[in-house]
């Protein structure tokens, strides 16, 4: 419906005017590194809300999107650890 729409869009603004500053409060709580690993989540992030929200289809593609997200963040956290333990 067009209620729905009109706030789904309210929704999105408030989420882009408080996303800057809640990532760089985040930045100073946990770290740089461990912000952007997160930060990397929001593909797949918003490709589930737009499942969710508004009964987008899940398409091999976005499929494939989302996993090859989730696998670089794997890969980058696999490579911290080897570093890690031969340093």
């Amino acid at each position: 419906t067009m209620a729905s729409g009109w706030w789904g869009a309210a929704i999105v603004v408030v989420c882009q005017a408080s996303s800057i500053p809640l990532y760089y409060l985040a930045i100073s709580k946990i770290g740089a590194e461990k912000s952007a690993v997160i930060n990397n989540l929001q593909p797949v992030a918003s490709i589930v809300a737009a499942w969710i929200l508004y009964g987008e289809l899940l398409t091999p593609e976005r499929w494939v999107g989302a996993v090859m997200v989730l696998g670089g963040i794997l890969l980058m956290q696999w490579g911290d650890l080897r570093a890690r333990r031969t340093g």
